[in-house]
C-alpha cells in the first residue's frame, strides 16, 4: 500500500508547493504517520510514501505541525510591498474618516487622532501619516488654511 510522490499529487489535485509541504509533515515532523522512502529531507517525484503501521498516539485527536517553507528574499520583498499598499489605504481611510467628522483639525492634532484611530491593526509612523496627509492634499480630498498652514479642512 504505498503511493509515489507522482501518484499523490495527481489523486490528490495539489499544487506541487503545498504537497511537499503536506508530505514533509507527514513524513518527516514530530508526528511520522508516513514513512517515506528513500529517507531525506527532500521530496523527488520518485519518492514512496507508505502508512506508518508503527504509529501510534495515545489521543483521539492529533495535531501535526507544519513543516514551514523558507520564504525567498523575492517573495519576502513582494509580502511587505503588500502590506505597506494595504497600510497606506488603511491610514487613508482613516484620515479621511476622522476630517469628515472633525471638519477642520490642526497637524498635531489630526496625526495624534490617526494613531489612536489604527493603534488596534498598526501604529503607523508619524512619517507615514505626513506622507499620506499630502497625499490626500494632492488629491483634494482636503485642505490646507490659507492663514494657518498647520491647519486642515475637509473637502466634501
Amino acid at each position: 500500500n504505498k503511493l509515489t510522490y507522482k501518484d499523490i499529487l495527481s489523486q490528490s489535485g495539489l499544487k506541487p508547493d503545498d504537497a511537499i509541504v503536506t508530505l514533509q509533515s507527514l513524513a518527516l515532523g514530530k508526528v511520522r504517520v508516513l514513512m517515506k522512502r528513500p529517507a531525506g529531507k527532500d521530496i523527488r517525484e520518485d519518492d514512496e510514501f507508505l502508512f506508518n503501521v508503527k504509529f501510534d498516539d495515545k489521543k483521539r485527536k492529533i495535531h501535526i505541525p507544519s513543516i514551514q517553507q523558507q520564504e525567498t528574499v523575492e517573495e519576502t520583498k513582494q509580502i511587505e510591498q503588500a502590506i505597506d499598499l494595504d497600510r497606506q489605504a488603511t491610514i487613508d481611510a482613516a484620515i479621511v474618516r476622522i476630517m469628515k467628522g472633525s471638519k477642520k483639525l490642526v497637524d498635531e492634532e489630526l496625526k495624534i487622532k490617526t494613531i489612536e484611530a489604527l493603534r488596534k491593526h498598526f501604529v503607523p509612523t508619524v512619517q507615514d501619516i505626513k506622507k499620506r496627509i499630502e497625499h490626500l492634499l494632492e488629491r483634494e480630498y482636503m485642505e490646507r488654511d490659507e492663514k494657518n498652514h498647520n491647519l486642515y479642512h475637509y473637502v466634501a
